[in-house]
């Protein structure tokens, strides 16, 4: 393969990592919002002209399937995750034994080395304020030794 296609996965890579996250703490989230809201808005509205002497067996599970689909996503999406950090792991190794990671090394400190001779270029000498500050208190030291 070559460099940009072996970059290019790895960004694929990272971005699918972080997309399944951000998809995993969502269905977690919604699965909490199911099993604390909808047992209730059932018994509100399905269950309100009905005289129940016990729990529907409904009402029981809904959080205990709820939760398990939400831990269940969690666990695949960090599986997943893992197995895509061992292979972004791999493809980098493959690429920096390309010998193309010299390359963005060099290319990065030549614009580096420039940004900062531009700058050092730009700069002016400093006016040297040591020996003002040395000769005042050099005379306010004479002065109070008078007194």
């Amino acid at each position: 393969m070559n460099y940009s296609s072996l970059q290019f996965e790895i960004l694929q890579l990272r971005q699918e990592q972080l997309t399944k996250a951000v998809e995993a703490i969502a269905v977690f989230l919604f699965s909490i919002f199911v099993a604390v809201f909808l047992p209730q808005l059932l018994f509100t509205y399905l269950y309100a002209n009905a005289a129940l002497t016990q729990e529907p067996v409904l009402l029981k599970y809904i959080p205990v399937a709820s939760f398990v689909v939400g831990v269940g996503y969690f666990g695949y999406a960090v599986l997943g995750n893992i197995f895509r950090s061992a292979k972004i792991k791999k493809l980098s190794m493959q690429l920096n034994a390309d010998g193309m990671s010299d390359y963005l090394e060099d290319t990065d400190l030549k614009e580096v080395q420039s940004i900062v001779d531009e700058i050092l270029a730009d700069d002016k000498p400093a006016k040297k304020t040591v020996k003002r500050t040395a000769s005042k208190t050099a005379t306010k030291s004479k002065k109070t030794a008078k007194k």
